[in-house]
């Protein structure tokens, strides 16, 4: 699947109801070498949804879209890919409605704003989006992990002081928990949690 993805492209979803984005991401009728736009939607709320169920790499959206920073804030609770929110010339006005570009950007979203929007530039913040939510959801799992560890650890520790209680040692406890682990095939914290839940008796 992975090596399917890499192959096809950076996969992305653009968002706007006027030609102005998708424009910028294609060569005359093809696309850009290494981007394909796999639908567009003409909402943000629209693109959301897409975005959802197709899963791309990154939504590009337009700023002067009337729902943009709502879904954004939706996005920044429920990260689902990479975002960019594309501000054309006349979009400044609309910008202003939602809330400045600083805003957008702090709602987690790559901010691309020119007088004269070209593709490349356009391009380059895609990757930078891209490469961001990648690190960022690399660093999401690294703290999920740590923090399942240490709930091991502290799961661990309090099934051992309740064995400890019937007369074992702290190494003897902690031997016990993982030969049930090994014997059982069930993860450490599994088996500290059922000592935890009914403590042997005396």
């Amino acid at each position: 699947m992975e090596s399917e993805r890499k192959r096809e492209g950076i996969r992305l979803v653009v968002a706007e109801d006027r030609p102005f984005i998708r424009p910028l991401l294609t060569a005359g009728d093809q696309p850009e070498e290494g981007y394909v736009v796999i639908t567009t939607a003409r909402t943000g709320e629209g693109a959301l949804e897409i975005a959802r169920e197709l899963a791309p790499d990154c939504l590009v959206i337009d700023a002067s879209l009337p729902d943009t920073a709502r879904v954004l804030r939706v996005a920044e609770r429920q990260p689902i890919c990479a975002l960019v929110v594309v501000c054309s010339p006349s979009a400044s006005s609309a910008a202003g409605k939602q809330g400045s570009l600083v805003e957008l950007a702090r709602q987690g979203a790559i901010v691309y704003s020119s007088p004269a929007p070209a593709s490349q530039d356009l391009i380059y913040a895609i990757e930078a989006a891209c490469g961001c939510f990648k690190r960022e959801r690399a660093l999401h799992e690294r703290i999920q992990q740590l923090e399942e560890r240490m709930e091991t650890l502290r799961l661990t520790d309090r099934a051992k002081s309740l064995l400890m209680q019937q007369g074992l040692t702290e190494e003897e406890a902690f031997s016990l928990l993982q030969k049930t682990a090994m014997n059982t095939r069930r993860p450490l914290r599994a088996v500290a949690e059922a000592i935890i839940l009914t403590p042997p008796q005396p």
